[in-house]
C-alpha cells in the first residue's frame, strides 16, 4: 500500500469506472429527455419484482429506458464500491470507517423495510457515505504545516 509506484491496473479500473459513470449520466439524459423518469414507479423493486430479475418482455416503451438506467446505475455503484475497497487506506480511522458502514447499512435497511420513509433512508445513507469517504481520504492526508502533522 505504501509503494510509491502507481498501479497500472488501478489506473485502468479508475478510467473504466469514470467512463461507466459518464455512460450513466448519458442514460440519465435519455431518461430525462424522453420524460420517462417515473416509468417504473417503485424502487428498489420493479413492479413488485426483483429489479435484477425483471423479465425482458416487460421492458416496453419508457420502462426500457428507465430500467436500463437503473441496472446501469447498480453496476456503477458496485464499481465504485470495489474502487473504494481497492483504495482503502491503512491510515484511516477505524471508528469513522466502521461508523459510516453502520450508517450505510441503516440507510439500506430503512429503504428496504419502510418504503414510505425514503427521506430518512436517503439521509442515513448519505451521511454514511460521506463518513466512509472521509475515512478513506481525509485521515491519510498530511497537513502542509509541520507542527500539525501526526
Amino acid at each position: 500500500m505504501n509503494d510509491p509506484r502507481p498501479s497500472p491496473w488501478l489506473h485502468r479500473y479508475v478510467v473504466l469506472t469514470a467512463w461507466a459513470t459518464y455512460g450513466l449520466i448519458c442514460l440519465g439524459g435519455v431518461v430525462t429527455s424522453k420524460g420517462v423518469g417515473m416509468a417504473v414507479p417503485d424502487w428498489p423493486s420493479t413492479y413488485g419484482q426483483n429489479m435484477f430479475f425483471y423479465p425482458i418482455s416487460g421492458w416496453v416503451g419508457g420502462v426500457f429506458d428507465e430500467h436500463t438506467h437503473r441496472l446501469w446505475a447498480s453496476t456503477v455503484g458496485l464499481m465504485v464500491l470495489i474502487l473504494a475497497l481497492w483504495l482503502h487506506g491503512s491510515k484511516s480511522l477505524p471508528l469513522l470507517r466502521w461508523g459510516g458502514g453502520v450508517l450505510l447499512l441503516l440507510g439500506l435497511l430503512t429503504a428496504a423495510t419502510v418504503p414510505h420513509r425514503m427521506q430518512d433512508a436517503i439521509f442515513l445513507f448519505s451521511v454514511g457515505a460521506v463518513s466512509v469517504a472521509t475515512g478513506f481520504c481525509w485521515p491519510g492526508s498530511e497537513s502542509a504545516i509541520p507542527r500539525l502533522r501526526r
